[in-house]
Formats: C-alpha cells, structure tokens, sequence
C-alpha cells in the first residue's frame, strides 16, 4: 500500500505532560501550519469514522508523521 502513496496514521492519542488521552480512541497530528503568534498550530485528528482539522496549543503533545507530497515526484 505505501508503494501506491498509502500513509499508516496510528491511533496513538495526545499528550498533555505526563497524561495520555485518547489512546487507540484517535489519531492527533500536527501540520506544519502555525495558527497564531500565541503557540497555536494546526492539528489534523481523526476520531472513530470522522476526521477534522482544528487549532491547538504547542505544548500538547501530538504526533508527527513525515510525508511527501506525491505531486510533485517525477
């Protein structure tokens, strides 16, 4: 699947210091878009069938998923 350009996003939940919600419940992501100059990023997070994007505080911890945007490979 990954050879077609498939991406695993595991349902690891979010941190908030040494407390985990969420876990295997739903997968919360960072984007590399900042909100606002307050510590705001965008998030990416799904949630049992549904997904979403929404603005959240850095300092929560969420994951990070690297990947490429297949558009642009020759």
């Amino acid at each position: 699947m990954q050879d077609s350009g498939a991406v695993f996003l595991p349902a690891a939940g979010w941190r908030d210091g040494i407390n985990m919600y969420n876990v295997s419940i739903g997968g919360y992501y960072w984007t590399s878009s900042f909100y606002n100059t307050n510590g705001e990023a965008y998030q990416l997070y799904f949630e049992g069938t549904g997904f979403n994007t929404n603005h959240v505080y850095r300092y929560l911890g969420e994951s990070v998923r690297l990947a490429r945007d297949l558009t642009v490979i020759p």
